[in-house]
């Protein structure tokens, strides 16, 4: 056991040196570049061993940039730090496999026995290095994706909320078994686009991508006709500057998770047991902890895209090329940057503030659920709390009469005014457009049903 586990890690560390010799550009972050041209950069330096090289220096590395990536030149590295994401910690997004396989042995075999599925495997995993995070700055948020693309709990510092979360995790149904593996990972970096400072996203998946529209030859119910490709996967990772780290836990490893990985300075894991994957989980954590923080500034040449490698000095083998959207502020290509753009700055801010102003001085639009009983009977309540309780109780906010026939069951709909969305939430499982949850985000016209009641969700703002 012990020996394949060390191949394991022995493989990531062999990888590092295979794409850049000793030193690797494991993340990059362009959201200072359009106030102060400066860009910033994650490192992994390790020695000939594979272990980290602490007490770098700026002084001993080359930091090279291209518009053509073909004629590099110097940049002057403006700040250096060792050890920054012990600081300020790091923001980890846990992309889970929930689709149909993930319920079999981690040899392939169905079985009864919960504790012997792979998602068992993967929940305690996850709990470990959630453990690990104790003392720590460390922000965590949680998704799921088989025919859909779920997130359980965005990213905070409330990191018991992934665990609270893992008890909702529920086996899916027939047609919830596909694997939107390409639109997940997708999906869960374009929702860190509002996240602040070091991006981690891991991919658990147990197989390859295997979207509902392709094999159903009908449209998927979230994604549409959409299909994601690998390039499409890099760029959202890259344009919000998160890096992918993947977890194959199965016989079959999607052919382009690797390649995405690796574009964005990560890596694919191979795991086979609980025990593989725990130690996979904290390898992780502990390279991100590992690495080099640098900033530098850019010049003002226009490019789509810039290319950057970094080199150490005495070395003559420097890191992979990676890339970072480039452009200037409006997106119009011209032979430099004109400060004089930042003119328009003061009247944006302006213009914005004044349309605030006129949304917040004019009544807002609750939104309502429309109401019909067993008996036929429709009503409309308006939304207007940050909590509306539904059941059969005098005392909620919103009473159904129910048949004698109908298990009774209290459901919550919870307002976030800061991100304008109404959640469901259930201790038992409602039905929503026919799929059973016990928590969700409600979109316009979702029907649901509630104690025998049949509730059409309006949302007013959409």
């Amino acid at each position: 056991m012990k020996l394949r586990i060390s191949c394991i890690i022995f493989f990531a560390m062999w990888a590092s040196l295979l794409y850049g010799d000793n030193i690797s550009i494991s993340g990059i972050d362009t959201s200072g570049m359009i106030f102060d041209g400066k860009i910033s950069l994650y490192l992994n330096i390790t020695d000939e061993q594979g272990m980290t090289r602490k007490g770098m220096t700026p002084q001993e590395l080359d930091i090279l940039e291209s518009i053509d990536n073909q004629d590099f030149t110097e940049r002057e590295i403006s700040f250096w730090s060792e050890g920054i994401n012990e600081d300020k910690g790091i923001n980890f997004e846990l992309l889970i496999d929930n689709s149909g396989s993930m319920y079999d042995t981690v040899n392939g075999v169905q079985t009864d026995l919960y504790e012997e599925t792979r998602i068992f495997s993967a929940i305690s995993a996850i709990k470990t290095l959630i453990n690990s995070m104790q003392g720590s700055k460390d922000k965590a948020g949680v998704a799921l994706f088989n025919t859909y693309y779920k997130e359980l709990v965005e990213i905070s510092s409330n990191r018991n909320l992934v665990v609270e979360s893992m008890q909702m995790i529920e086996e899916p149904g027939k047609d919830e078994s596909f694997t939107e593996l390409n639109a997940a990972v997708y999906s869960a970096a374009q929702n860190l686009s509002n996240v602040r400072g070091r991006k981690i996203i891991i991919v658990l998946s147990d197989g390859e991508n295997y979207p509902y529209s392709v094999v159903r030859k009908e449209d998927s119910p979230q994604f549409g006709s959409l299909l994601y490709s690998t390039e499409d996967m890099i760029n959202q990772l890259k344009f919000n500057s998160a890096t992918l780290y993947a977890v194959n836990f199965g016989f079959r490893r999607d052919p382009s998770l690797e390649k995405v990985a690796i574009a964005t300075g990560g890596y694919l894991y191979e795991a086979e047991t609980e025990e593989d994957l725990k130690m996979i989980y904290n390898n992780i954590r502990e390279r991100v902890l590992s690495e080099y923080y640098l900033e530098f500034n850019t010049d003002t040449e226009y490019s789509d895209r810039k290319f950057v490698k970094a080199q150490i000095k005495d070395n003559s083998q420097p890191s992979g090329t990676v890339y970072y959207f480039s452009g200037n502020l409006f997106g119009t290509p011209s032979a430099g940057f004109n400060w004089l753009y930042l003119l328009v700055i003061p009247f944006v801010l302006v213009l914005f503030i004044m349309l605030a102003i006129q949304k917040l001085s004019a009544p807002a639009e609750k939104a309502e659920l429309e109401v019909t009983d067993y008996s036929g009977a429709t009503q409309v309540f308006g939304l207007n709390e940050s909590k509306t309780v539904i059941g059969n109780s005098d005392n909620d906010d919103i009473t159904i009469v129910t048949e004698k026939t109908v298990e009774d069951n209290n459901a919550t709909i919870i307002f976030d005014e800061k991100k304008s969305v109404y959640t469901l939430v259930s201790d038992k499982e409602v039905l929503v457009n026919n799929n059973p949850v016990k928590t969700r985000v409600l979109d316009p016209d979702d029907v649901l049903n509630i104690n025998g009641a049949t509730i059409i969700f309006n949302d007013k703002e959409e």
